[in-house]
C-alpha cells in the first residue's frame, strides 16, 4: 500500500496541499515519477491519497485535474490501470 501524501509536492510547483510548505518539498513531476516507481513493483497493492486541498487550488478545477490525469497516467505507465 503506498500512502500519497499531496503535502509533500512544493506548494509553489502545485499548490493543492493542506499544509503548505513554500520552496520545499518534491516538484509535482519528481512526485509522480516516484508514484509510477513504487506502482511499477509486484508488491504494489493499492494507493491511498491524502492532504488534498481543494480550497487551495483554482477555482475551475484544473489544478485538481492536473494532478488527476497525473495520477492516473503514473498508474497506468505502471501497469495498475
Amino acid at each position: 500500500m503506498v500512502h500519497f501524501d499531496v503535502d509533500v509536492i512544493d506548494f509553489v510547483d502545485l499548490p493543492v496541499a493542506d499544509v503548505p510548505q513554500h520552496n520545499a518539498g518534491l516538484k509535482f513531476e519528481e512526485a509522480i515519477a516516484c508514484l509510477a516507481t513504487f506502482a511499477a513493483s509486484p508488491a504494489f497493492g493499492g494507493l491511498v491519497i491524502t492532504e488534498f486541498n481543494p480550497d487551495q487550488a483554482d477555482e475551475n478545477g484544473e489544478m485538481a485535474a492536473r494532478f488527476v490525469r497525473r495520477v492516473v497516467g503514473a498508474l497506468n505507465a505502471a501497469g495498475g490501470g
